[in-house]
């Protein structure tokens, strides 16, 4: 257990969250790293999440309760990071959990990279906790460059970042609320932030009927192309540097499954960059991030399909 280290804060906005949010705040104070300041947000809950807080943080100081009145995610998240004294600040949804180890491997994936951020591989539980889905992410800072060029690539509450990156890139900064994160990830990446993943799921992104994610995903596609398209057009140099690497197709060859498959998409889309200002091109070019968008939901409605017929069973 690691009870020295650097101060990390986690910023944890919360509404109307009573019945999660003791269970999450449990994984964090469960961490192996220790030097912990958990600041929960309460964005004007009208439950009792207030009142399970104040029970949990009675055995815990290093939870710091901040009551607000209904303001948003955007506008709570910039208050948390505003508020963090820690080298780092680390993400945390509420209704989510985190692996004891996470915080602690995190800081060492990102020390050992010389990265600024970084999320980790998940897996998505339902209501009872129970396991659906594991999501693995690419690892390094070259994948997630192109990873970017399609969606987001690590789970929003997994992230952990340097606090100086977190500080001076705040949410809301390009003004997409719809996909605030991935918008913040791309402008990151247009600057050179450098980025990395741990392989292992070291989060539990819980997705349940009162998700945000499930409340805003008939959104998301339409608001998801428009920040692609300016991240492809922003970092065509850059996308275009790493597909242009002489060792790439052994590479490929080499890579998981999914990761392969971000980079032969992003080849295919590479091809007529230079035509980017033709409007035909710009047309194809978004009928195939829709095709693409299509396929994630579609694996996604398959393998909840698949969950659903296996819990049935048990």
């Amino acid at each position: 257990m690691n009870n020295q280290g650097e101060l990390v804060s986690i910023v944890l906005p919360v509404f109307n969250g009573v019945d999660y949010i003791k269970e999450s705040l449990n994984s964090l104070i469960k961490q192996t790293h220790q030097n912990l300041e958990i600041l929960v947000i309460d964005d004007g809950s009208t439950d009792d999440t207030v009142k399970l807080i104040k029970e949990t943080g009675k055995s815990d100081r290093r939870i710091k309760l901040f009551q607000r009145e209904h303001k948003g995610l955007i506008e709570t998240l910039r208050f948390g990071i505003g508020m963090a004294n820690g080298k780092y600040i680390a993400r945390m949804d509420a209704d989510d959990i985190s692996h004891k180890e996470r915080i602690e491997r995190q800081i060492k994936r990102l020390k050992s990279k010389k990265a600024d951020i970084t999320g980790c591989s998940f897996f998505v539980i339902d209501d009872s906790s129970y396991l659906k889905r594991h999501f693995e992410v690419p690892s390094d800072n070259r994948e997630i460059l192109v990873r970017l060029a399609t969606s987001v690539p690590f789970c929003h509450g997994s992230v952990l970042a340097k606090a100086k990156i977190l500080k001076e890139y705040l949410y809301g900064k390009g003004g997409n609320s719809e996909v605030e994160d991935y918008t913040l990830w791309t402008i990151m990446a247009r600057d050179g932030v450098k980025f990395t993943n741990c392989r292992d799921a070291l989060y539990y992104l819980r997705i349940n009927s009162n998700s945000l994610t499930i409340a805003k995903g008939s959104l998301v596609p339409k608001a998801r192309l428009k920040v692609a398209l300016r991240y492809i057009s922003d970092s065509q140099e850059d996308l275009i540097h790493i597909l242009s690497i002489g060792k790439l197709k052994r590479d490929i060859k080499e890579m998981s499954g999914f990761v392969a498959g971000d980079y032969l998409f992003l080849l295919k889309i590479m091809s007529r960059y230079h035509k980017l200002t033709n409007r035909f091109t710009l047309s194809w070019i978004r009928v195939q991030l829709y095709l693409k968008y299509s396929s994630y939901l579609l694996n996604s409605l398959m393998s909840t399909y698949k969950y659903m017929i296996w819990k049935k069973k048990l």
